[in-house]
């Protein structure tokens, strides 16, 4: 099964010139990835997805190396009912407006669906994390969370696997105004 890469694509306009090869998903080597800067997922290379050449260690978050003892447990979270999301109502889901394709719609970012979720937090192995992110995690075929020594774990990024490849999420330095707990079955995480 084959997971839509673009979820984790940064809508047009959200980072500045030098970072626009995160709008789309890409290849490098022998992998494919997305990332919107807060989330990144990696799967096997497809042959759909476009060769980009990246400079720097945009990969690090990714990289298990130096973390502690790790260990992969399944994550089962009973999350909060979402905010309702769909279709841009401004741009029909296109992302720019009709008959304007190089401007990105300015009601949607561009990404031609509505999130209505505000920033909301939630906790997860010491980090506070998106939870509008952790919804995208918990989307993903038998998805499981890296858990590492706690001293090397915290402010560090939550890495997880799926049934297909890999991923981080980067942490908030703090909770949001709106912070939720959630309950959860990864023994030693929550």
């Amino acid at each position: 099964m084959d997971i839509d890469l673009k979820r984790f694509c940064a809508y047009p306009g959200m980072h500045e010139v030098h970072r626009r090869w995160t709008e789309t998903p890409f290849s490098c080597g022998a992998f494919s990835y997305a990332t919107n800067g807060h989330i990144m997922v990696r799967v096997p290379r497809r042959d759909d997805v476009s060769e980009v050449q990246v400079q720097g260690k945009w990969d690090a978050p990714l990289r298990l190396e130096g973390r502690g003892a790790l260990r992969f447990v399944p994550l089962h979270f009973d999350l909060p009912e979402a905010p309702e999301t769909g279709p841009c109502l401004l741009c029909d889901g296109r992302g720019h407006l009709r008959g304007c394709p190089e401007f990105a719609c300015e009601f949607c970012g561009g990404c031609g669906w509505i999130d209505q979720e505000s920033p909301i937090s939630t906790e997860i192995g010491g980090g506070y994390f998106r939870l509008s992110y952790v919804r995208r995690i918990a989307e993903l075929p038998d998805v499981r969370v890296a858990i590492h020594d706690m001293v090397n774990n915290l402010c560090g990024p939550l890495q997880f696997n799926f049934d297909g490849g890999i991923g981080a999420l980067m942490p908030l330095t703090g909770p949001c105004a709106e912070h939720v707990e959630v309950c959860g079955q990864a023994v030693g995480v929550l």
